[in-house]
């Protein structure tokens, strides 16, 4: 017979979920937010950058890191998704979540692609011994100035992953992103709240009305 999906310490399984902030591979995540950390507690402007340095694990460094002259110089959007160079200065230099550097506008930014040159993926071979089930994907980033100074950081555990559950303002700044253009923006917001309140709604009619009948 169908048995409840839940994990031994009677959790629902859907809980330990990963919700991605970032529209872009995960293993680029940490190193993401590593780097705009670091660029934001130490004033960094993208100008002042000589190297961006993130050590990674082999299978990550694989994925968005290699082979490094194809990830610092991408082609089309899934490249770009794919490349952390790409992520991490496009991170520096815009606003998260930043949907809209991947897309055929963002390729051809010349200011991430100047930047995305400096950024280079290297293999962090401690963190090889990290289990892959749950998959850890932690980043150790260096960040280099133009006047010799240096910054590290490392993070653990992304924005989004179970360890790290996405506050509600985090799920709903990238709702307000994924449907900016496309759904009105009263409706966004109404939709956002129904589904807040879904576990009290005693049906799920109006929700679907706004989801069908709201788009700009």
């Amino acid at each position: 017979p169908p048995q409840p999906l839940i994990v031994e310490d009677g959790r629902f399984d859907i809980l330990s979920t990963t919700i991605k902030y970032y529209p872009c591979c995960d293993s680029s995540h940490c190193a993401i937010e590593a780097t705009k950390e670091l660029v934001q507690e130490n004033s960094i402007a993208p100008q002042e950058i000589d190297s961006i340095t993130v050590g990674l694990r082999r299978i990550s460094l694989n994925i968005v890191g290699e082979p490094r002259a194809k990830k610092q110089s991408v082609q089309t959007i899934l490249d770009a998704q794919m490349s952390l160079p790409f992520c991490v200065a496009g991170a520096v230099l815009y606003e998260a979540p930043f949907l809209g550097i991947f897309s055929e506008q963002g390729l051809r930014d010349e200011h991430i692609r100047e930047l995305a040159a400096r950024v280079e993926a290297v293999h962090e071979a401690a963190y090889d011994n990290l289990p892959l089930n749950p998959f850890y994907q932690p980043a150790r980033v260096k960040v280099g100035t133009r006047d010799g100074r240096v910054f590290e950081k490392t993070v653990e555990f992304y924005k989004g992953d179970p360890q790290r559950p996405l506050s509600d303002d985090d799920m709903t700044a990238k709702f307000r992103a994924c449907t900016k253009g496309i759904l009105v923006p009263a409706v966004a917001d109404e939709i956002r709240r129904s589904v807040g309140r879904l576990e009290q709604s005693r049906n799920t009619l109006t929700l679907a009305d706004l989801l069908a009948g709201g788009r700009s």
